[in-house]
C-alpha cells in the first residue's frame, strides 16, 4: 500500500490493530493474512456507505448489506476472540539470557 496516502495509513494501522488481536501479524499463515486484508477493504468499503448515508445521500442498500455481510464472515473466520501473544515465562528467559551469555564467552 502506497502510505502517501490517509487511507492507506488507516487500512495498515487497522490491520496492525486487528492483526494484534488475532496473536499478531506474524503468527498468521498466508491465508489468514489474506482473509485480513480483505476483511479490512470490505469494511472500509461499508463505512464509506455509512458516511454517504450519514449525509442524507442516497446509497445502495444492497451493496451495503453485502458488505456488513462479508465483514461478519471474514471476522468469524478469522475469529471473533482476541488471541493474547505468546509471552516466554521467566524460566526461558533465563535459559535463553543463559544460552545468550555463553554463546559469547571465548
Amino acid at each position: 500500500m502506497d502510505r502517501r496516502f490517509a487511507l492507506a495509513r488507516s487500512l495498515e494501522q487497522r490491520m496492525l490493530t486487528i492483526g494484534d488481536d488475532l496473536g499478531g501479524l506474524d503468527t498468521l499463515s498466508g491465508i489468514q493474512r489474506s482473509l485480513l486484508e480483505r476483511f479490512i477493504h470490505v469494511e472500509a468499503l461499508a463505512v464509506k456507505i455509512e458516511g454517504t448515508a450519514r449525509a442524507g445521500e442516497p446509497f445502495d442498500t444492497s451493496q451495503y448489506l453485502a458488505a456488513v455481510d462479508r465483514v461478519l464472515r471474514l471476522g468469524q473466520t478469522l475469529g471473533l476472540h482476541r488471541v493474547p501473544k505468546r509471552t516466554p515465562s521467566l524460566a526461558e528467559l533465563i535459559s535463553a539470557h543463559a544460552t545468550d551469555g555463553e554463546a559469547d564467552s571465548p
